[in-house]
């Protein structure tokens, strides 16, 4: 038999124990998150409307109902979130977990036999309940889906107001959060939540929220908090004194994966220049070597009207490769001294393409770029260039310079004329590349005595 809470001579029935074998029960509880009211067409094609609440009592456990038609009319206005109420008279039916953000087996539905009063605040129920979801835990689970999670903000961006297309006034802000799975997402905050002051989002400030909706979009997974979520900016649960112990240690010098970013999902990882050579374009990849060049800032205007200022710089590893990795925005900013000496950095996030008949690669805006990690790869590149590498002959995936179809290949043999003609009297079925530098001594005008254009057609 279920256990049941008692208030003078009321009993009620734990959350934890309704299923679809209980017919009558009477529950107490409180409503943690009240969604909007919303229209619905049913199978006659009358319409009606329904909202949804989440329900939670003393025994912890956490239940999603849905009030139906009339007595969505009659409940929505009295109804509020945060407060307590007795409620019976609703069906069980098994979670559609399509729509249900709960973790019980079972929801609720309240029709015309639904009964819900009012009662005292009830000390005992917490006022909001979290389920939390690990950040990387986020990047297997089927979209769209909700979470309740815990992290601290690493960055903020200002306020905006915009006019949606059905005409309403939004306001948001975006944040972006990480937790100890080094692993951030994007999260944008509405209304006047969005409009608090930027000084309380300020100072990496470990946050948790309940109701986190995740959405694909521009090929990562981003949260949007829903209008019956909530929001707390001090937490006291061990999930928030963990996340910033591990910010304060070594979460702010770490190198975050964020799943919001394009291509975040099917980023291949750290990986040295030689083994990129082989993968299929494009691709994401982290990258760690030492900076062998660098150009100076360039600052241009795209085809959008965009200012844009990048740099490029080119980096090698113990593979004896090298590609140029254009980098953009304040990380081109960054001054020059930074690029000298050839320090060694490790890039995580590089979208690679094929480029002028090479690979070259850009940092993404979700990537990073640090100089002189203190990791083991890092410091196996140093080694490297200290122990010889500076004065190896290292091979190049990109190629510099325009016009034509292709640049010099990276594998292209130093030669002569004489010896590339020797060369072509032997050569089978391998293709072999040369690198000839000459001078131009003769342009033909003339060929059988007639002109003959300085340019043709390719």
């Amino acid at each position: 038999m279920a256990a049941v809470a008692q208030q003078g001579e009321q009993s009620f029935f734990p959350i934890s124990e309704i299923s679809t074998y209980h017919a009558k029960w009477v529950i107490r509880a409180r409503v943690t998150m009240k969604g909007l009211q919303r229209s619905f067409s049913g199978r006659d094609g009358k319409s009606g409307q329904v909202f949804n609440v989440q329900l939670l009592d003393e025994s912890g456990s956490e239940i999603s109902a849905s009030f139906f038609g009339a007595v969505a009319e009659m409940y929505f206005p009295k109804i509020e979130q945060g407060k307590c109420y007795t409620l019976t008279g609703g069906s069980v039916r098994i979670a559609n977990r399509q729509y249900n953000r709960c973790n019980h087996r079972y929801e609720i539905v309240f029709d015309r036999n639904a009964q819900v009063e009012e009662v005292a605040d009830i000390a005992m129920i917490e006022t909001v309940k979290y389920t939390f979801t690990d950040l990387h835990a986020l990047q297997n689970k089927t979209m769209p889906f909700s979470a309740d999670i815990c992290g601290v903000i690493t960055s903020v961006k200002p306020v905006v107001s915009f006019t949606s297309k059905d005409g309403k006034e939004l306001t948001k802000r975006e944040i972006t959060i990480a937790d100890d799975t080094s692993t951030s997402i994007i999260i944008a905050l509405w209304g006047e939540r969005a409009k608090q002051e930027d000084k309380i989002f300020e100072g990496n400030p470990v946050i948790c929220l309940k109701g986190i909706l995740v959405r694909e979009f521009n090929g990562g997974r981003s949260g949007s908090l829903m209008e019956a979520g909530a929001l707390d900016m001090t937490p006291k649960f061990p999930e928030a004194e963990r996340v910033r112990a591990w910010w304060s240690q070594s979460g702010a010098s770490t190198n975050l994966t964020n799943i919001s970013s394009a291509l975040s999902s099917n980023r291949e990882g750290l990986m040295d220049l030689k083994t990129l050579s082989e993968k299929t374009l494009p691709c994401a990849v982290d990258l760690c070597g030492v900076v062998v060049s660098f150009r100076p800032i360039f600052s241009f205007t795209s085809k959008e009207g965009k200012e844009l200022v990048k740099r490029e710089i080119t980096i090698a590893d113990d593979s004896a490769m090298s590609m140029s990795v254009t980098v953009w925005g304040d990380r081109a900013k960054q001054d020059d001294k930074l690029f000298e000496g050839n320090p060694v950095v490790f890039i995580q996030g590089v979208l690679v393409k094929e480029w002028n008949g090479g690979r070259s690669g850009s940092l993404l805006e979700a990537g990073s770029l640090t100089f002189k990690p203190e990791t083991p790869e890092g410091q196996k590149v140093q080694q490297w260039w200290s122990a010889g590498g500076s004065s190896q002959s290292i091979g190049q995936l990109s190629q510099e310079g325009g016009g034509g179809t292709r640049g010099p290949a990276a594998n292209a043999k130093p030669a002569t004329i004489a010896e590339m003609r020797q060369a072509s009297e032997t050569v089978g079925a391998e293709v072999q590349v040369f690198n000839v530098p000459c001078r131009l001594a003769l342009v033909q005008t003339t060929k059988k005595g007639e002109m003959q254009p300085l340019y043709y057609l390719a």
